[in-house]
């Protein structure tokens, strides 16, 4: 029963981050009208929780993705520091 348990939750957090809009340093890489800049995807991450208009389940999907856009900035600083 243990096991059940723990695959359902192992399922239920690999569903929420598969329906996940999408990493924001990707998003802040491929958008042509924004300049680079470092820790681009953490900043615009940060803009969206902030911002009134976002649901909460955009704020949830932003909140599950900060530390990963915060790991990704930090290994592309190299590219966008220059």
């Amino acid at each position: 029963m243990k096991k059940l348990i723990r695959l359902g939750g192992v399922l239920a957090l690999a569903g929420s981050l598969a329906i996940q809009p999408g990493c924001m340093t990707i998003d802040h890489l491929l958008d042509s009208n924004q300049e680079v800049e470092m820790y681009g995807g953490t900043a615009a991450s940060i803009r969206e929780i902030e911002d009134e208009n976002t649901s909460w389940f955009g704020v949830l999907m932003r909140l599950l993705d900060l530390p990963f856009s915060v790991a990704a900035d930090t290994l592309i600083l190299p590219v966008t520091a220059w």
